[in-house]
């Protein structure tokens, strides 16, 4: 719905597309601007079940996303995403994506595949914090719930980094979850991993 008239045709800040053939026109027509970077809204009307867990309508059919992802990458460009639940973001992933913005209701399949894929995470911190009570009191309460569990999803990366960290040997390719200062965190790639370094990483690493 719209808070305008249904007869105004207000300005949008994205392109919508409709079938994977317009999305891979919609990518070309974006480069053709300047752009280095697509970024899509991969989800929507983000909803709790009664595990306490979050998903979401994704927005792109499996066909739209991936062609999007192709005709991005292929260009040797990136693509980013707009996702906050596991329908958005294993979706985005799946398809190409290097970022995930957001991510308030990723849960360990997330976290698991974005370190298997080197998958950067910008979780937005100080915009959630801002957003979070307003959205709550209007029916949406993803936000405020990343905001109240923010340390126990930290915590739950750390262990799937220390996991990938025992599950490899020295000098194996791995992906270490790696944070940096807020409000970006890392799912970094990590080689030829030393004896030394066997030890780092996680919740509070700074990296290499």
């Amino acid at each position: 719905s719209s808070e305008f008239s249904w007869e105004l045709k207000m300005p949008k800040g994205l392109q919508e597309i409709t079938g994977a053939d317009e999305g891979r026109r919609a990518v070309r027509q974006q480069l053709e601007a300047g752009a280095d970077w697509i970024k899509i809204y991969a989800d929507r009307g983000y909803y709790r079940l009664e595990d306490g867990s979050f998903r979401s309508i994704p927005n792109f059919t499996s066909e739209e996303i991936h062609a999007i992802g192709d005709e991005t990458i292929k260009s040797r460009k990136r693509l980013a995403a707009h996702a906050m639940t596991p329908d958005g973001i294993i979706a985005a992933i799946n398809a190409g994506a290097s970022t995930i913005e957001h991510g308030s209701g990723m849960n360990e399949e997330c976290m698991k595949l974005m370190a298997t894929k080197g998958i950067f995470w910008c979780p937005t911190l100080f915009v959630n914090e801002y957003v979070a009570e307003g959205r709550a009191k209007l029916g949406s309460p993803i936000n405020l719930y990343f905001q109240q569990s923010i340390q126990a999803t930290f915590k739950k990366i750390q262990g799937v980094s220390n996991n990938a960290l025992d599950n490899y040997k020295v000098g194996d390719r791995i992906f270490q979850i790696m944070i940096v200062p807020h409000p970006y965190i890392i799912f970094h790639e990590v080689e030829e991993l030393s004896n030394t370094e066997r030890g780092e990483g996680g919740f509070g690493s700074t990296g290499k």
